[in-house]
């Protein structure tokens, strides 16, 4: 499964909440941050999923989010 895959499952799978690239990157052990920045902001342009700045489900920080609708 792609590094984008794992995420887009994990978004999926936590419909609804937001979470930080940072939270995202240790919920699956990615290996560099810029893997789940590069994917969520990919994720972003789709009409399945939503980037904003809110509170992280994962850290509770007020930071950039990512979140399936």
């Amino acid at each position: 499964m792609t590094v984008a895959e794992q995420i887009t499952k994990f978004l999926n799978d936590n419909k609804g909440r937001g979470f930080c690239d940072n939270c995202i990157k240790v919920r699956l052990k990615l290996a560099r941050p810029q893997e789940a920045q590069q994917a969520t902001s990919a994720l972003a342009t789709t009409d399945a999923f939503l980037r904003a700045d809110a509170h992280c489900a994962g850290c509770g920080g007020m930071k950039t989010v990512t979140w399936a609708k």
